[in-house]
């Protein structure tokens, strides 16, 4: 008795299978995970030099633009797409991790398989693979 409402003593166990039921793509440990939770093993000294290919960094940063800065305005599309052009993100630490985030990002927007990490095709290792190399860029920070 709590609040004085009496619990039920038995549940329905129809409901109680349901309650159970476990959707296994949610309680495996995804690459992702892994990575988040730290169990991945990396050079923390090696700088970040695995940019997508030219075609696909075009498009990430044109999904990126389309679809996440016109709700919060962080880059200035002309600026950044310059700097690509110019190659800075390969000689510019700070510029090529705010570009690869970039990509983390505007994975999400796309079908791509070249976008998942590369061992899996989970769809939910969208864009990690360049945001790990942010995560190890800071780390030598």
């Amino acid at each position: 008795e709590y609040a004085g409402i009496e619990l039920p003593k038995t549940i329905d166990p129809e409901a109680h299978h349901t309650l159970l039921r476990r959707r296994q793509q949610y309680w495996s440990l995804h690459p992702v995970r892994a990575f988040i939770d730290g169990i991945f093993t990396y050079d923390e000294h090696s700088p970040h030099k695995d940019f997508p290919p030219p075609d696909l960094l075009a498009t990430l940063v044109d999904l990126y633009f389309t679809n996440m800065n016109d709700f919060l305005p962080l880059l200035h599309r002309p600026t950044f797409e310059q700097g690509i052009k110019e190659n800075l993100h390969l000689h510019d630490e700070g510029f090529g991790s705010t570009v690869l985030l970039v990509c983390a990002n505007g994975s999400r927007f796309t079908e791509d398989p070249r976008v998942l990490l590369d061992d899996n095709k989970i769809p939910q290792s969208a864009g990690w693979k360049w945001f790990q190399w942010c995560v190890r860029a800071s780390r030598v920070w």
